[in-house]
């Protein structure tokens, strides 16, 4: 059976021991001071989508490789600095996956060295607008509680705040997201705002209205978990929650780097 190569990522040489007991999947391509992990892949795989007639065959297939895909990288970054490929990357051989660490040897030694000890954590900033409405409207009729009106006079004038308020929600969210990100980013080595997700709703009245990489150094997760759990004590009021989840492997910053195929 022809074989092809699935790329995971690469990794000092130094780390091969442990690498190499992680998972009989596992193997390792050594070029100079880098290994690439990868495992062997039977090329009829690589069409075997086209074998499945219907779309839930196909997600099905897809959603196995990336849990497979996921499952060998976080534990290669348990025990090892980590340079993430990316999902489905493949190479024909092991002479074009050489010449492919052979172009990009210095860059990759250099991101796994500045990056040792730091996991990407993922940050998502969560709105229920509602919620965020009436907190800024309690806000502004509180601040205005002293004056004595007529029951329409304070029906026109809570009319007006909250059209006011609707106008002012978009710089309002951003406000209170730049300082979030000003508290968090103490604790981190580098941060990397991303897209929004596909699907900003989460189903449970939420929007997602930010999405942030965090790289963190490994020593600082617990102070960073603090002031997250601060954040949101703080916000879950106005109706503004953040949410994290990692480690992750670098991907966010790995992106970044500049790579010759």
């Amino acid at each position: 059976m022809t074989m092809a190569l699935y790329l995971y990522g690469l990794v000092p040489w130094a780390y091969h021991d442990a690498l190499e007991a992680l998972d009989a999947n596992i193997k390792l391509l050594k070029y100079a001071d880098l290994a690439a992990v990868y495992r062997q892949y039977p090329r009829n795989e690589l069409t075997s989508f086209e074998a499945e007639s219907d779309q839930q065959g196909i997600s099905r297939q897809l959603l196995e490789k990336i849990s497979l895909h996921d499952a060998i990288t976080q534990k290669a970054i348990a025990v090892s600095p980590f340079f993430p490929t990316g999902f489905a990357t493949f190479y024909s051989n092991k002479a074009t996956l050489r010449e492919f660490m052979a172009a990009n040897h210095q860059t990759i030694a250099a991101f796994l060295r500045s990056s040792a000890g730091h996991r990407e954590w993922a940050i998502k900033g969560y709105i229920t607008r509602q919620q965020a409405r009436d907190h800024l409207l309690a806000e502004a009729l509180r601040q205005q509680s002293n004056s004595v009106n007529s029951a329409g006079q304070n029906y026109v004038k809570q009319r007006q705040l909250a059209l006011k308020i609707d106008n002012q929600l978009t710089q309002w969210l951003q406000d209170r997201a730049e300082s979030a990100m000003d508290h968090l980013s103490q604790w981190a080595a580098e941060v990397i705002k991303r897209p929004l997700p596909a699907s900003a709703q989460t189903g449970e009245g939420e929007e997602c209205f930010g999405s942030w990489a965090f790289l963190l150094a490994d020593e600082h997760i617990d102070a960073f978990a603090q002031v997250l759990n601060n954040l949101n004590s703080k916000e879950s009021v106005c109706g503004l929650r953040f949410g994290c989840t990692g480690p992750w492997a670098l991907y966010s910053f790995s992106q970044h780097v500049a790579i010759e195929n």
